[in-house]
């Protein structure tokens, strides 16, 4: 996993998108989305003042939360730590 040279601050959570598949496990193909879905999204930076969540947390949340941003040519997600829903147990 490659450093992000970004550092969030106070409650921002610096993420790495993952995309959602168009076929499930079972090989049925999905069709449609909501516009408003849920997403997941790799946590790779933290600001000072996040508690719930930590690196490489995988991590579900409200897609028109988060403010997308690049940063050498890679797509990259922030969003406040209030805003996660959940994260993924292993």
């Amino acid at each position: 996993m490659a450093k992000a040279k970004i550092k969030p601050t106070s409650d921002i959570v610096l993420l790495k998108p993952i995309e959602a598949s168009d076929v499930t496990d079972a090989g049925i193909m999905l069709i449609a989305r909501e516009p408003e879905q849920t997403t997941k999204g790799q946590v790779l930076a933290l600001g000072p003042d996040c508690e719930e969540v930590e690196v490489k947390d995988i991590v579900i949340f409200p897609a028109h939360l988060a403010k997308e941003i690049e940063v050498d040519q890679k797509q990259y997600l922030l969003i406040v730590e209030g805003d996660i829903l959940a994260k993924e147990m292993n």
